[in-house]
Parts: C-alpha cells; sequence; structure tokens
C-alpha cells in the first residue's frame, strides 16, 4: 500500500526531503566545526607573520584567492548553473523536498 502511495510525484518529494533534512542537519553540525577551524587558522597566521616567520601577508593572500575565485567562476560558474536550472525544471518536487528538507533539517539541529 505505501508502494502505491509513494510514486511519482510523493516518491520524489519525499526522497528530496529526507536527503535535505541530512544535509541540512550536517551542514550546521560541520560548519561550526569549519568556523572554528577557520578562525584557529587565521589567528595562527596573524601571529607567525607577525613573529616573522611568515613573510606573505594576508592582504596578498586574499587578493591572490579572489583571482583564483574569479577566473574559476568565469569558467564553470555559468555551466554548472545552467545545468542546475535543467535538473530543477525537471524535477521540481525533488528540488522543493530538498529545499524544506534542508531547512527543517537546520531548524532541528
Amino acid at each position: 500500500m505505501v508502494a502505491q502511495l509513494l510514486q511519482g510525484y510523493a516518491l520524489n518529494l519525499v526522497a528530496g526531503m529526507i536527503g535535505g533534512i541530512f544535509v541540512g542537519h550536517m551542514a550546521m553540525k560541520v560548519t561550526r566545526k569549519a568556523g572554528v577551524a577557520a578562525g584557529v587558522g587565521i589567528i595562527g597566521y596573524e601571529v607567525a607573520h607577525h613573529n616573522g616567520l611568515i613573510k606573505t601577508s594576508l592582504d596578498t593572500v586574499v587578493g591572490k584567492s579572489k583571482a583564483g575565485v574569479n577566473s574559476f567562476c568565469s569558467k564553470y560558474c555559468t555551466k554548472t548553473t545552467g545545468q542546475m536550472k535543467s535538473i530543477v525544471g525537471k524535477n521540481k518536487a525533488l528540488a522543493v523536498g530538498f529545499v524544506g528538507g534542508s531547512l527543517l533539517g537546520i531548524a532541528c539541529s
């Protein structure tokens, strides 16, 4: 009976919701740890720069990273965005379920 109910649209909606809940919950758990690691890394870099262990300033590193991100996005972002739009257009129920599940996962963590 459940198999008959979960066909087509409903199956896509439930699959997207389950995946979204998992991704939202994990994103909240991982981002806290990643934020702490990034903060400690930046503070450690500044201390090493101040003590003369590193000669490159943080402004130089940030400038080079921005240039790298811009060149990466100019190559790949428009292609990826177009592909995502076509996938969402074909699987609207899955996308809506995933977004709703992600929000639920973030709220519950």
